[in-house]
């Protein structure tokens, strides 16, 4: 963003430099189809609009930061599950199973930093036990403090042999930075 300098990039995870080594990319795909059709091919959608014309998909592990380096409050944004992970955590996959159970949860954990020290973290709950959050929701980012990078990183009850078994993908848009 040319006016507050906001910036991301590819995580690079997997040292290949595409998408799904982790990163934010903007969208406009909002998916209004049968929601058991979203599955890996339709990373990048929404199942509701919020009303802009694009808004960004962070997958795996993804951060946002001052390119000058200045630090900020990141009063709050507006998140929502991607539609790959609605239907992930309401109907299972060949890797994932439902999240419909009384004790299962899946979470979106944002936590700031100024240079390497952390400022603080928010979970950000998209599955509470059992209870899916299906829509986009202000969620309050103001407790990280001054920042000037934010990280995000995901739990879940669904955990195997490599970690999180569900999809690793959230929406958001509408940052708001003070």
């Amino acid at each position: 963003d040319p006016i507050t300098s906001l910036s991301s990039e590819l995580s690079n995870d997997y040292a290949d430099g595409f998408y799904w080594g982790g990163g934010i990319a903007i969208s406009n795909y909002i998916h209004n189809a049968d929601l058991k059709t979203a599955n890996y091919e339709k990373q990048l959608a929404v199942a509701a609009s919020n009303g802009s014309k694009n808004f960004a998909v962070a997958c795996s592990r993804a951060y946002f930061y001052f390119k000058d380096n200045s630090t900020h409050i990141i009063e709050s944004m507006r998140i929502s599950p991607t539609a790959y992970v609605l239907n992930t955590v309401k109907n299972g996959n060949d890797f994932s199973k439902p999240l419909t159970g009384a004790s299962d949860y899946y979470c979106v954990i944002a936590t700031g930093y100024v240079g390497d020290a952390v400022t603080g973290k928010v979970e950000i709950r998209l599955v509470d036990n059992g209870v899916i959050e299906e829509g986009w929701r202000n969620v309050s980012l103001a407790s990280l403090g001054q920042v000037n990078r934010v990280e995000f990183t995901y739990d879940g009850s669904d955990k195997g042999a490599y970690g999180l078994n569900t999809p690793q993908y959230f929406a958001f848009d509408d940052v708001k930075i003070r």
